[in-house]
């Protein structure tokens, strides 16, 4: 049986208004600085990003000042992260839906706890995929399995939220190419193009 909602991603993040993301993101502080110091430490430059879920735009914020940046999501926290753009003109956010948005390829792409919460994990990773010219990066709060098969994907006890556990062996299996790293706070999946 396929769980499936009755909007793409749930009612849970296309209704959550801006002061309501605010808080959630703000709340979310030691998962922004765990990608901080790992992309600092292992990532290399890139002249132009794309974050897939901004939110409010905290990682562009804390990690990407003065890089061309691309901030997308489906939420209402774009109108908080419009204010960031004031500070650096590089940066530019926009409320789209990536799996049909059409977009063009950036070096670097990476989603921040946005895979724990797609209907289809492979499929939001093949679109990452699909817009990167050098490397997708995905962080998982939720973390992975390393004993199932398969990605686990539930939905929360409202009905307005996809759960997912991602599988290290869908991963590796379907992507071989891809490096999985346990951080303090969360998972790292890299993927170079």
């Amino acid at each position: 049986m396929s769980l499936r909602l009755t909007r793409p991603y749930g009612t849970y993040w296309t209704t959550m208004d801006a002061e309501r993301w605010n808080s959630f993101h703000y709340n979310q502080g030691a998962i922004h600085e765990d990608f901080d110091k790992w992309y600092k430490a292992n990532a290399p430059t890139f002249d132009t990003v794309l974050e897939v879920g901004c939110g409010h735009g905290e990682q562009a914020r804390i990690t990407f000042g003065g890089h061309k940046y691309l901030g997308i999501d489906i939420g209402n926290g774009i109108e908080i992260a419009q204010n960031h753009k004031k500070k650096d003109p590089l940066h530019e956010f926009i409320q789209i839906d990536v799996m049909t948005a059409k977009l063009t390829k950036h070096d670097l792409v990476f989603a921040i706890n946005v895979i724990d919460h797609v209907e289809s994990p492979n499929a939001f990773i093949d679109r990452l995929i699909s817009l990167a010219n050098k490397q997708v990066v995905i962080h998982s709060y939720n973390g992975y399995d390393k004993a199932s098969d398969n990605h686990t994907i539930k939905v929360n006890g409202t009905g307005d939220c996809y759960l997912n556990k991602l599988s290290v062996k869908e991963l590796t299996r379907t992507y071989p190419q891809a490096e999985i790293k346990r951080l303090v706070s969360s998972t790292i999946v890299r993927i170079t193009i």
